[in-house]
């Protein structure tokens, strides 16, 4: 069931680390969209919730094919194919890579237009994976290798995010 999984993800998340805390909420409901397009679900959470970070979950797929997105203050994650391409592990597996993905970009200031992904999978959060089956790699091998870290310490974040990531 997603909704168990969404629910043990935002658990883990919470209780493994310190320095973030997830909050379930349904304010927002996707349910009119048939497929996704970034730029114009970016602008409606943004005017729902102005000034909140904000991570959204649903099963609805991106026009992109892409997983996630985030911007600014707000992050989407996809769940749709995520058992075609990570199964196993579980949904929440996925969805706690993506929350970290999610709040990488939230405590710094790198934007996911100038992370700097890595065009070939060596298994870091910040890995590409054109062949998404690459990324059950990039899941459990769950790091933020040193370019990217760095990177991150450079752009806002500190050592103390960094190791909360990556746990």
């Amino acid at each position: 069931d997603e909704m168990e999984a969404y629910n043990k993800a935002i658990n883990i998340f919470n209780s493994i680390q310190n320095q973030y805390c997830l909050k379930p909420s349904d304010k927002y409901n996707f349910s009119n969209e048939k497929l996704l397009e970034w730029p114009d679900i970016r602008d409606s959470l943004n005017r729902s919730f102005s000034e909140d970070r904000v991570i959204s979950v649903t099963s609805i797929k991106f026009s992109d094919n892409w997983f996630s997105h985030t911007e600014d203050n707000i992050s989407v994650i996809s769940t749709a194919d995520w058992k075609d391409v990570f199964s196993p592990p579980g949904l929440h597996c996925y969805l706690l890579l993506e929350f970290a993905l999610s709040v990488y970009f939230h405590a710094s200031d790198i934007s996911e237009a100038h992370a700097n992904p890595h065009v070939e999978t060596i298994g870091c959060m910040l890995d590409m994976c054109s062949n998404k089956l690459d990324n059950k790699w990039k899941l459990k091998a769950g790091y933020i290798c040193s370019n990217h870290s760095a990177d991150f310490l450079k752009f806002g974040g500190n050592e103390e995010q960094i190791e909360a990531l990556q746990k």
